[in-house]
């Protein structure tokens, strides 16, 4: 009896102990919360600033659940241009046979002679108009080829002495390229009365870096990391977030290849203004991140870094663990099968029923323990969400029907093991209940 009551003590000892254990793991299955800010780095000049940014944006997407995480939300806001601003203008036939003096002169302001790869870049117009005698002007592109205009939308303002001024925002997508012919229109009666085109001057695409590994792809005159917040994702991967402020960049473009999972979403422009969230899955022990962008107005590379801090103060939203791997788990298994050959000796020794009944009981507890979960089919094409939410993100899509191990459920969400296609290694993820295939 002596040996049942020290088993007992043990078992309420590992009790004891696994509750501290699971406090423990509660760091692993809360959201953590992230501050670390570089301020703008020089050349040959780096540091590390931590700062806590509780109103910032990226915060507030962290501590609300519903906030969606998803690279297919990459998008910039513009409104959808009118269809006519890229086809060739002609006079009104009304105009068009009457004798009249030219009245719209257009000349280029600022042009840039060398631009970059990915690089927004501005082209500055200047026309004068020398009669009163018109409703508006408007600018059409013709002939561009694999060139954005970022605000072909954007209305002309008056400089004084007869002079209009209107800067345009571009971005090349290719180096078979070609730059709009500009074509300034002038209405009068709701007509078309006047038209003077300006040809593009020879511009010059060269890429900024070839070999440089740290390099972002985002070129800008300003890049600054407002905040950078980490949370666990897996058992051996954080979920890391950047909230990018750039001035005249691209932060659409933005892709580090020191991580394979990453996207950019959340982006947002006012101006020459953007601002983005760019998040990434990285190993577990990733002390900081680090890259460069280059600086379109010091016309050299900025190093920008930031440490990746974990802290205690977390959300309970962070779900995505494996529990099977889990060292209390793992603690009991141990304890169940150290007792079920204690008491089994004991029996063979002292040849008492109790011993045996004791044996039986904690056999199947241990048997309980090491029960597979279940299997199940999920559907072609279902949705892995990060967390048990219906806005939260869709980071990987089922290519075929396939069985996964349910682990845990919440609601209409299955937590669930499965491999990405090509992969060995498990993942963890959050998917719907009514995607799983019925017999």
């Amino acid at each position: 009896m002596k040996y049942l009551i020290f088993s007992l003590l043990f078992f309420q000892l590992l009790i004891a102990n696994e509750i501290s254990l699971k406090d423990d793991e509660s760091f692993f299955k809360k959201q953590a919360e992230i501050q670390a800010i570089i301020d703008e780095q020089f050349p040959k000049k780096e540091y590390i600033e931590e700062i806590d940014d509780e109103n910032s944006y990226a915060n507030k997407i962290l501590l609300d659940e519903d906030v969606e995480f998803n690279s297919d939300s990459l998008s910039v806001k513009q409104e959808l241009p009118k269809q006519d601003l890229f086809k060739k203008a002609k006079v009104d036939e009304q105009f068009s046979k009457n004798q009249k003096s030219k009245n719209v002169y257009t000349n280029y302001e600022k042009f840039p002679k060398i631009i970059f790869e990915n690089q927004r870049f501005d082209v500055v117009l200047k026309t004068t108009i020398t009669t009163d005698e018109f409703d508006k002007i408007e600018t059409r592109f013709i002939n561009l080829k694999n060139v954005t205009v970022l605000n072909n939308q954007n209305e002309w303002k008056y400089g004084g002495k007869n002079n209009f001024y209107n800067k345009y925002h571009l971005k090349i997508l290719s180096k078979n390229f070609k730059m709009p012919t500009f074509q300034v229109v002038m209405y009068k009666d709701g007509k078309i009365f006047e038209i003077t085109t300006l040809k593009p001057k020879k511009l010059k695409l060269t890429n900024v870096s070839k070999d440089n590994e740290k390099f972002s792809n985002v070129i800008a005159k300003e890049l600054e990391i407002v905040t950078h917040k980490t949370k666990q994702y897996t058992n051996n991967k954080l979920l890391t977030i950047l909230e990018l402020k750039t001035t005249q960049g691209n932060l659409e473009d933005f892709y580090l290849k020191d991580f394979v999972e990453q996207g950019v979403s959340s982006i947002e422009e006012k101006g020459t203004t953007q601002t983005a969230i760019y998040y990434s899955i990285i190993p577990l022990h990733t002390k900081k991140v680090s890259f460069d962008y280059y600086n379109s107005e010091l016309k050299s590379f900025v190093r920008k870094q930031s440490a990746v801090v974990l802290k205690n103060e977390l959300v309970s939203t962070q779900t995505d663990l494996n529990p099977n791997k889990s060292n209390v788990l793992l603690y009991k298994k141990i304890f169940f099968g150290f007792l079920v050959i204690l008491f089994f000796i004991l029996y063979l020794i002292r040849r008492r029923f109790l011993y045996i009944c004791i044996t039986l009981i904690f056999l199947i507890i241990f048997i309980v323990y090491n029960l597979p979960n279940e299997r199940v089919k999920i559907k072609q094409g279902s949705n892995i969400f990060i967390l048990p939410t219906n806005k939260s993100t869709i980071f990987y899509k089922i290519e075929k029907v396939q069985k996964v191990e349910v682990l845990n459920q919440k609601d209409i969400f299955l937590k669930i093991a499965f491999k990405k296609t090509d992969e060995k290694k498990e993942t963890i993820g959050w998917i719907k209940e009514i995607n799983i295939v019925k017999n």
